[in-house]
Formats: C-alpha cells, structure tokens, sequence
C-alpha cells in the first residue's frame, strides 16, 4: 500500500494498493507532485524521467544516489565539513539515456552521518536549500510523520511506502522552511 498523507489532518489524499510483483518506484506514475512538496526518496525511486516531473511540477526531491549513476561535475560547492557534510557540486548526468530524461543540472551532496559513520549520497533538484538541511531531511525523514501527526504546519504531504521507520533525532532549527513529502517502502498495512 502507497498513502500519500495531508498531515495537517493526518487524511489520506492518496491510495495505491499494488502486489508484489509491482516495483515501488511505479508509484511515482500515479500522483502529480504538488508544486513546493519536497518528496524523500531511496535508491530505489532514481529514475531520472519520473525525477524530472517533480522538477517540472516545481516540487523537489531528494534521492539517494546509485553507484553507478554517471555524473559529470560542473561545479564544487564550498561546505562546512565539521557539520558532516563532506562535499556538495553540481552536475549532469552523463549517461545518454538519463541525459535525455533528465536534461537539467542536478545537485550531489556528500554527507557522513557522524553517528552511525555511515556515507550517503544524495542528488536533489532543490539548489536554494543548505546541502546540510538536504541531508537532515533525509536522515529524520520519520520524524516528520509524527511531526505532520503533532500537526506541525510547515509540513505538508507525506508520502509512505517503507516496513521500516527509522527514527532519529531532529533539529527542528535545521529543517530549513517549505512542504516536505515522503517516498520510501510500506508505511500502512
């Protein structure tokens, strides 16, 4: 089951139910993104032509980057690497049929998470937001579902398909400001 939630009233605005046999990122043909959502996202969801409707609704994304996603950097962004973001640039995809899906710049962040000493690497069409605040999205990701449930009114859609929800800590102060959506595996059964 794929829900996409208004949190404000914790209401289901969306619902897709698909079988086993259907891969999750699917899901993504069967909604328009909201104008301003901010949508979260796995490995699993890095298909670069379904990407490119959050960029052209304006809504933004933030996916966890494949290995084997080609990437040309145009840019290097200058980061604050004591907060663990490791490196931030803006690139292309290389790869012609990507390049194809997706023919606008994209921005790859680079964060070490220095509590688990894990490395995760995100792109995301969202240049506005600091690279840190990207990487907090994605790491708290859960919280905003019982943040959207305390009815916390800077969020807005959420989006939910994972078994497993991950909680960590937050800093509120970090969240940067806008509509915040999520994409992952199961989150009603």
């Amino acid at each position: 089951m794929h829900t996409l939630l208004d949190p404000r009233g914790n209401i289901p605005t969306f619902i897709g139910i698909t079988d086993g046999k259907v891969h999750d990122v699917n899901i993504l043909d069967q909604f328009l993104p909201e104008a301003g959502a901010f949508c979260v996202m796995d490995r699993g969801y890095a298909d670069f032509e379904r990407l490119y409707i959050f960029t052209l609704s304006a809504a933004f994304f933030a996916v966890l980057t494949k290995n084997n996603v080609l990437l040309q950097r145009r840019y290097s962004h200058s980061v604050d690497k004591t907060t663990g973001v490791r490196s931030g640039h803006t690139v292309i995809l290389t790869a012609i049929d990507s390049a194809k899906a997706y023919p606008e710049q994209l921005r790859r962040i680079s964060h070490l998470d220095v509590t688990t000493r894990k490395r995760f690497k995100f792109l995301t069409d969202n240049f506005t937001l600091p690279a840190l605040t990207v990487a907090l999205i994605y790491k708290s990701r859960w919280q905003f579902v019982s943040l959207a449930c305390a009815g916390t009114p800077s969020t807005r859609h959420l989006v939910s398909t994972d078994d497993e929800a991950p909680c960590s800590g937050m800093d509120t102060q970090s969240r940067g400001s806008g509509v915040y959506s999520q994409v992952d595996r199961g989150m009603l059964r």
